[in-house]
């Protein structure tokens, strides 16, 4: 019989065997899962959280389908944790994007004060503006696309900077403090979501360090009344868990088109057919700049 390189492996190899010490494995692998993402730089403990949640149905079949032939389980963990965390990255992307927008904000804002030192942006080039139907004085002569690029400021309210404010009014002629007074609206609307998504994180962290206590109590417990009550326990963190993810899932991390149309006193309909037209227009126009490029 071939030499069992560690123990972990040695667990998961009796448990096949023998259908025993299953909840022991089940925690060492665990353990091992959060050793290996927090080495990676950047993650921190809530990111280490997000991710075991994300393995935790295929942490359970990667050891149910591992067969020893010479290389220990922790190998095969690590090189498929190291794929997952790619996969991990793209279901992400979304919400890690919102959440960088609305807990961010005070940090773009402040940038946008040193304007004047950062590189010019790129100029826009003669044939956008004339399909943007853009005056000489910059000014975009159409009624109908002037409010849905007002929409589209007001949709991402959390995180534009105040110089962009300014160009956006230029553009549209509107008001500079009609604008402002919106999206500051709108910004107090999304500091009180900001708190409920602040309160659902906590409860998520929270309960994902019981979930490895338990799991570290699991692996030493030798009892069997103690670890069917830790089991229990650890069902009910898992519920509890996935409650606050849920729950946090449900938090709009950017104003509502219902909000949106509060604000401007318009019909909810008004706002989702302006956003909608307004992305397909913009799309068709920089794919006509770039081909002609």
């Amino acid at each position: 019989m071939k030499k069992v390189p560690d123990k972990l492996t040695e667990l998961i190899i009796n448990w096949q065997a023998r259908g025993e010490d299953y909840d022991k494995a089940f925690g060492l692998a665990s353990q091992a899962v959060l050793d290996i993402v927090m080495r990676i730089p950047g993650w921190n403990r809530d990111r280490a959280a997000d991710f075991y949640l994300f393995f935790y149905p295929k942490l359970s079949r990667l050891i149910q389908n591992f067969e020893y032939k010479g290389l220990s389980f922790h190998a095969i963990l690590r090189n498929t944790v190291s794929w997952q965390v790619n996969s991990f990255y793209r279901h992400t992307r979304t919400s890690r994007k919102m959440e960088y927008c609305l807990r961010f904000n005070s940090i773009i804002e402040a940038e946008s004060v040193s304007d004047s030192t950062q590189a010019p942006q790129p100029e826009i080039s003669e044939k956008f503006r004339s399909n943007l139907g853009m005056k000489k004085d910059g000014i975009i002569c159409n009624s109908a696309l002037n409010k849905r690029i007002i929409i589209l400021t007001l949709k991402n309210a959390n995180h534009i900077s105040d110089a962009y404010i300014s160009k956006i009014a230029g553009i549209t002629g509107c008001s500079i403090e009609w604008l402002e007074a919106c999206i500051d609206e709108l910004r107090l609307i999304s500091e009180a979501r900001r708190e409920r998504y602040e309160k659902y994180c906590r409860r998520i962290n929270k309960a994902y360090m019981e979930i490895c206590q338990v799991h570290r109590e699991l692996g030493i417990c030798e009892s069997s009344r103690e670890r069917l009550g830790l089991l229990e326990k650890l069902s009910k963190l898992k519920i509890r868990m996935q409650t606050a993810r849920e729950n946090l899932n449900s938090v709009a991390m950017t104003p509502t088109n219902r909000e949106i149309a509060d604000v401007m006193q318009l019909p909810k309909g008004s706002i989702d057919s302006g956003l909608y037209h307004l992305r397909r227009h913009l799309r068709t126009l920089t794919e006509q700049d770039d081909a002609s490029d």
